[in-house]
C-alpha cells in the first residue's frame, strides 16, 4: 500500500511541476527525486536477491517502472533469475561430487532444502539390504527438486514479458504508454529456458554414463557401478518423473517444446531402468538351480515339484510390478514406444530361457554343479568338515537321478499349466502386448 502511494504521488507531482514553475517548487521536486532514486535502488536491490515469490516480483517490477527507472528492469530481472537458477544447478552438482569422496553410499545432508523431498531418515529403507543411497541418487532428487520449484516462476514471468501482459495498463500507470518488448527478446528467453533444461538433462545423464555399457567417448566423475545403482533406478525415475510432471502442470501446455529435453531424460532413464532390472532378474533366474535344496512340494494333481518354479513366478511378477512403477502412465509413441516394448518382450523371453536352463541344470547336473548345489545348502544342514562330507551330503539332499528327472518334468508341467498363464495375464493387465506370441508352451514339454 505504501509503495503504491509513493509511486502515484511521485507521478502526480511530476505532472504538476512544469519548466516554468517557481524555483522553490523545483528544489522540492529535486529533493523528492533524490529520495525516489534511493527508493528505486532499494526496489532493484530487492529484485536482485533471489528467490522472491512471483507475485512480489511482479509488484516490484511495476513499482520500478512506475518510478520512471531507466533501462528494462523486467528483462534484467529475467536474466538475473536465469543466472541464479543455473548457479543452483551447478552448485548442487559440485556439492554432491565433493561429498561423493566420502565413499559409496555416504549419506549427506542436501544443500537445497525442499518440502517435496523424501525424509533422509527413510533413505535407509530403500534399495537392497537397507543400504543408504549412493550420492548420485541423492543428487538426482535434489537437482530435480531445484528445477521443479524454480523454473515455473521464470517461465511464467518470461511469458508475461514477451507477450506484453506484464505491462498491461491495469498493471501500470494508465497515463503512460504500454511497454512493448523487442521481438528478439522472445528468442532470447527461449534460449534461456533451453540452457537451463539442457544443463539439468546433461547432469542427469552424466550420473548414469557407463551404467549399462561402457562409453569411452563420454566422461563422468560419478562412475556409478551398475550393481550398486540398479536397485535405486526406480527411485531415480520417480524423482525425474515428479519433476517433469510438476513442470508440465505449472508451466502449462505452451511449455511442451521447452521441456522436451526433460521428457527425453525421463524416457532414457525409464529405458535404462527397465533394461538393468530385467537383466538382473534374468541372471537371478539363470542361477536359481544353485540354491536348490530339493525341498519337495506336492501340488494339486499329486505331482511333486521343488521351490524353483514358484521362485521364478515370484521374480517374474515382482518385475512386472516394478516395471509398472518405472514406466508409470507414460505412453511412448512412435519409434521410442516400439523400442521399449520390444526390449521388454525380449527380456521376458530371456527370463523364460533362463528358467529352462536352470531346470536343465537340475535335471542333468555335472559333478561340479552337484557340488555347488550341495554347498549352497549349508545353511540348512550346518557346515562341512571335509570334501567327503560335501559328497555325502549331496547324496542326502539330491534325489536319485531318475527321481530328479521326474521332479524336473513336473516342474516343467507346472510352469506350463500354472505359472505361464499367470505371467501372461499380469503382463497384459499392465498394458504390455506380445508376450503370448513369445511363449510357445511346447518349449517346456
Amino acid at each position: 500500500g505504501d509503495y503504491e502511494m509513493v509511486v502515484n504521488d511521485y507521478s502526480k507531482a511530476k505532472s504538476l511541476v512544469s519548466d516554468n514553475a517557481p524555483i522553490v517548487f523545483k528544489k522540492v521536486l529535486e529533493e523528492v527525486e533524490s529520495k525516489v532514486e534511493k527508493f528505486r535502488n532499494q526496489l532493484r536491490s530487492r529484485l536482485s536477491i533471489l528467490p522472491i515469490p512471483l507475485k512480489d516480483m511482479r509488484r516490484y517490477i511495476k513499482y520500478v517502472i512506475g518510478l520512471d527507472s531507466p533501462g528494462d528492469v523486467a528483462w534484467d530481472c529475467l536474466m538475473n533469475q536465469h543466472k541464479w537458477l543455473l548457479g543452483l544447478l551447478d552448485n548442487c552438482r559440485t556439492d554432491h561430487l565433493g561429498k561423493k569422496t566420502h565413499g559409496p553410499g555416504a549419506l549427506a545432508v542436501p544443500v537445497y532444502h525442499s518440502p517435496r523431498r523424501e525424509s533422509l531418515d527413510n533413505y535407509g529403507g530403500w534399495g537392497s539390504k537397507g543400504h543408504a543411497p549412493l550420492q548420485g541418487v541423492i543428487f538426482v532428487e535434489e537437482l530435480s527438486d531445484i528445477l521443479a520449484e524454480s523454473l515455473p516462476d521464470l517461465w511464467k514471468l518470461g511469458n508475461e514479458y514477451v507477450s506484453g501482459s506484464l505491462f498491461h495498463k491495469e498493471n501500470m500507470d494508465p497515463e503512460k504508454p504500454s511497454f512493448v518488448p523487442a521481438d528478439e527478446r522472445k528468442l532470447e528467453f527461449q534460449a534461456m529456458v533451453s540452457e537451463i533444461t539442457g544443463r539439468y538433462s546433461g547432469f542427469i545423464e552424466e550420473v548414469f554414463v557407463g551404467v549399462y555399457k561402457r562409453e569411452p567417448e563420454k566422461k563422468t566423475q560419478w562412475n556409478c557401478r551398475r550393481e550398486e545403482i540398479t536397485p535405486w533406478l526406480p527411485k531415480c525415475v520417480k524423482f525425474v518423473r515428479r519433476c517433469y510432471s510438476t513442470l508440465k502442470t505449472q508451466c502449462g501446455k505452451s511449455s511442451v517444446e521447452a521441456l522436451k529435453s526433460v521428457q527425453l531424460s525421463l524416457e532414457d532413464l525409464q529405458f535404462l531402468s527397465t533394461r538393468c532390472l530385467m537383466e538382473n532378474a534374468v541372471e537371478e533366474i539363470r542361477n536359481l538351480y544353485q540354491n536348490e535344496d530339493w525341498s519337495k512340494e506336492t501340488i494339486s494333481n499329486g505331482c511333486v515339484i521343488t521351490i524353483l518354479p514358484i521362485t521364478f513366478e515370484t521374480i517374474a511378477i515382482d518385475i512386472l510390478h516394478l516395471l509398472k512403477d518405472v514406466i508409470g502412465e507414460a505412453t511412448f509413441g512412435g519409434e521410442k514406444g516400439d523400442q521399449i516394448q520390444k526390449e521388454i518382450n525380449d527380456l521376458f523371453y530371456k527370463m523364460l530361457q533362463a528358467v529352462i536352463e536352470s531346470l536343465e541344470h537340475l535335471g542333468f547336473p555335472s559333478d561340479e554343479e552337484l557340488d555347488k548345489i550341495s554347498v549352497s545348502s549349508r545353511h540348512h544342514y550346518g557346515s562341512f568338515d571335509s570334501k567327503e562330507d560335501v559328497h555325502s551330503m549331496t547324496s542326502i539332499n539330491s534325489p536319485a537321478r531318475d527321481e530328479r528327472f521326474l521332479i524336473v518334468l513336473s516342474c516343467c508341467s507346472y510352469l506350463r499349466d500354472s505359472v505361464l498363464p499367470k505371467i501372461v495375464s499380469n503382463y497384459q493387465s499392465n498394458g504390455h502386448a506380445g508376450l503370448e506370441n513369445l511363449l510357445p508352451v511346447s518349449i517346456l514339454v
